[in-house]
């Protein structure tokens, strides 16, 4: 299934004329996809035996980004301005994204996905990865996973937008609601 996953993201990016979306990467995109997929697995190897679950954690953390290649590929130019405004505007790609779009990557490339008939905690793996607000500390499921490498892999700093009476960035909601103890771990996870 792993091998699949990664055909599958490769045949999505094959498609995509560089030229045409100016400021936008596939190499980018791939290589993030693949470090924050192997993160993800990783973070869930730590918190369970499930091998479904390790699965998922990959499989959404490869995936999460497809919106994006959706994005370039059909509406390079607005695109391409999008990713020009969050870059100038030191603002968060998803922000701009619904200002451009009134949605973001992470909506598009579920519902992609899910005309592909992805599993479901793959699909709001994808759906949540820049939304912290949905999990909890209770459980560390793959869609937290994945929000914790892509914010690992991003080096994200960026505050979340959601809810803009209490800007935090994904990097302390996850030392907030994990700890310490468990962020340092995941860090050292990345080498």
């Amino acid at each position: 299934e792993r091998i699949r996953d990664v055909i599958l993201l490769l045949e999505v990016l094959s498609v995509i004329d560089q030229n045409r979306c100016i400021g936008f990467s596939p190499d980018d995109v791939w290589n993030h996809s693949i470090q924050g997929a192997q993160l993800a697995r990783k973070i869930m190897a730590k918190e369970t035996r499930c091998q479904s679950t390790r699965d998922a954690a990959f499989t959404a953390g490869l995936l999460h980004d497809v919106g994006k290649v959706l994005l370039a590929v059909n509406l390079p130019g607005r695109y391409a301005k999008t990713l020009i405004l969050a870059k100038k505007n030191k603002t968060s790609l998803v922000e701009e994204e619904y200002k451009e779009f009134d949605t973001s990557h992470a909506e598009i490339g579920t519902h992609l996905l899910e005309s592909w008939e992805i599993p479901i905690r793959i699909l709001e793996a994808i759906m949540w990865h820049h939304t912290p607000e949905q999990f909890s500390s209770e459980k560390l499921d793959p869609g937290a996973a994945v929000l914790i490498a892509n914010t690992l892999v991003k080096g994200d700093e960026t505050p979340s937008t959601s809810d803009e009476s209490k800007t935090v960035s994904p990097l302390e909601f996850i030392h907030e609601t994990w700890g310490e103890t468990n962020l340092e771990t995941w860090k050292d996870l990345l080498d």
